[in-house]
């Protein structure tokens, strides 16, 4: 319960999401549904209405000196808590699939690139219980850095064979296998 939220204010509006299937109760612990994951995807953070659109993104396959892949856990819904690939939101400023690359890499990791390589398209949609939870036009990207020793606490690298081991989000096996390949 949120502070300062009345105990039946919040335990009123917990039952009307279970009762329209957003949030489902086992053991006492509370879950969102896949419808709830769903609508969670598609709420827009600024108005929190609903977007009914495939989102248009760039995916990167960081990968160090090394040939280590950089990985960072899902901070939120839908896959919260997943190993997945750095990734981020078109916006109609970037100029190229390489620029908003770039921005992401820096906005959200302070990740300075060494090389960015385009490889390839993907359209992504995850399912949980034949509902579709996220569409997305993915560009994925190969970006090779120096070093990820300074990195935000969250990033972690991994070799690609300790990948296959990691619980990771939809595709992201997939995604590497394919643009790896590519190479």
């Amino acid at each position: 319960r949120p502070p300062r939220t009345d105990s039946n204010v919040y335990t009123y509006h917990l039952a009307a999401l279970q009762r329209d299937e957003f949030v489902s109760k086992e053991d006492k612990l509370y879950a969102l549904t896949p419808k709830g994951l769903a609508y969670v995807e598609r709420i827009s953070i600024d108005s929190f209405e609903p977007r009914m659109q495939s989102k248009i993104i760039t995916i990167m396959i960081v990968r160090d000196a090394d040939g280590r892949i950089l990985l960072w856990p899902k901070s939120k819904q839908p896959f919260i808590g997943t190993w997945s690939l750095l990734s981020g939101k078109m916006h109609l400023a970037d100029n190229s699939v390489h620029d908003a690359v770039q921005r992401e890499c820096f906005e959200k990791f302070s990740i300075e690139p060494t090389s960015i390589t385009h490889v390839g398209d993907s359209y992504i949609r995850a399912y949980i219980d034949k509902q579709l939870i996220s569409s997305v036009l993915a560009h994925i990207c190969l970006v090779q850095i120096s070093d990820a020793a300074q990195f935000h606490d969250s990033l972690r690298c991994y070799a690609i064979e300790e990948v296959q081991d990691l619980d990771t989000a939809p595709a992201t096996n997939e995604i590497i296998s394919q643009a790896l390949a590519a190479e």
